[in-house]
């Protein structure tokens, strides 16, 4: 069982912190990938202190909407779309180019490493397919509304889609591959091998650029523009005057639930820090 562990540490406003100075929740596996309301441990899928859906292979992705929950699985490079809905549970064999998946009413938003956006409805069948370029879609974030995603791009440009349009806007935001992208209210953070963090809002007009001594391959964005982002050599992430040490471990996930930073570095533990 998992244990809410708490560490006592005074935390001043400005600050130099080690994980074991941060809130965490242990679990017994190791974390695959976090959302706000949900954490993929091995094969399971929890919300809080209860575990929510067990599945057969590791869980890599979720995605939730309203009461319905999303998950990526995979088993000897085969991988799975699991749509648990109504107590029942549907399977779909996905190809193995599907990085990231999205639930959005009745509709099922794919993107792929072969520059698609496919949009299928529960039953799987295809509604819509857009194909973009050459470059694959490294990274996606879709809103909180579900009306828009921000596609994240090998060659370092930004795609906005609106999914009830189905008109898109795109722009060369980075000179390079982009690691990852958080869509928060009107502002997508997106970071990237060229080691810039660039803000732009979703009419892809830049808010905030920043330059990092190191290669940016993880991002955070909150609803108020704080953002959290891994910031240099010395395995940081930086939070405004505020640094993480996370030591020899390798970023995993990390996210905003609100003003508290979420993040897991390949371990068994999902740390917390309210800013």
């Amino acid at each position: 069982m998992k244990k809410l562990l708490l560490f006592i540490a005074s935390l001043g406003l400005a600050s130099e912190l080690n994980l074991n100075e941060l809130e965490y929740l242990e679990y017994d596996c190791y974390i695959n990938y976090i959302n706000n309301e949900f954490v993929a441990c091995g094969n399971d899928i929890y919300k809080n202190n209860d575990k929510v859906l067990s599945l057969d292979d590791n869980i890599i992705f979720i995605d939730d909407y309203d009461i319905n929950i999303l998950a990526i699985s995979s088993k000897d490079g085969l991988k799975t779309l699991n749509i648990y809905k109504d107590n029942k549970l549907l399977k779909f064999k996905i190809s193995s180019d599907i990085n990231k998946a999205f639930l959005y009413k009745d509709k099922i938003i794919l993107t792929s490493l072969g520059s698609e956006l496919i949009i299928r409805d529960l039953s799987f069948n295809l509604i819509k397919k857009v194909h973009f370029s050459n470059a694959s879609i490294n990274a996606a974030s879709i809103n909180k509304e579900k009306a828009k995603i921000a596609l994240g791009f090998e060659s370092g440009k930004i795609v906005v889609y609106d999914l009830n349009s189905n008109d898109f806007i795109s722009k060369e935001v980075h000179k390079d591959n982009i690691y990852n992208v958080d869509y928060k209210k009107d502002n997508i953070i997106s970071c990237s091998t060229d080691r810039k963090v660039i803000i732009n809002d979703d009419k892809l007009n830049e808010i905030t650029n920043i330059e990092s001594d190191n290669l940016v391959y993880n991002c955070a964005l909150s609803d108020n523009l704080n953002f959290a982002y891994s910031c240099d050599l010395e395995n940081n992430i930086c939070i405004g005057k505020d640094k993480i040490n996370i030591g020899n471990l390798y970023l995993n996930s990390i996210l905003f639930d609100k003003n508290t930073l979420k993040l897991n570095a390949y371990s068994k533990i999902l740390y917390k820090k309210d800013f």
